[in-house]
């Protein structure tokens, strides 16, 4: 049983008796950090209405940003969109136009394919 402290209690010590031993660092029955305890916090959840809304914003600026035929890695297409666009929702349609071929990917740097850069200019 894992036995929790008051919030005074955590402040002097901060660790709590581990009732298992999942992790192999710690034995049954020893103080463990608090830290070792906490939660992940909670993610965004995504229907599938908000994915495709969120890659129809920022799908053509991505297109754009790379109709110059310049290589970028996936963090310099956020960097360079992250004034107008969520990290996430960036990635997400990086992802997604990769997956679908309106990206070509090869070092770890994106490009337009050959045909759809020739119609962007």
């Amino acid at each position: 049983m894992i036995s929790f402290k008051t919030q005074d209690e955590q402040h002097s010590s901060k660790t709590t008796t581990c009732i298992s031993a999942r992790s192999g660092l710690e034995r049954l029955g020893e103080p463990v950090p608090l830290r070792h305890l906490t939660r992940m916090p909670p993610t965004k959840p995504w229907s599938s209405a908000d994915l495709d809304a969120a890659i129809a914003r920022v799908t053509p600026d991505v297109l754009v940003l790379l109709a110059d035929g310049v290589s970028r890695s996936e963090a310099a297409i956020i960097a360079a969109l992250a004034d107008r666009h969520a990290k996430d929702e960036v990635k997400l349609t990086v992802m997604r136009l990769d997956v679908v071929g309106r990206l070509d990917l090869q070092d770890g740097r994106y490009t337009l394919p050959a045909a759809e850069a020739g119609q962007q200019g």
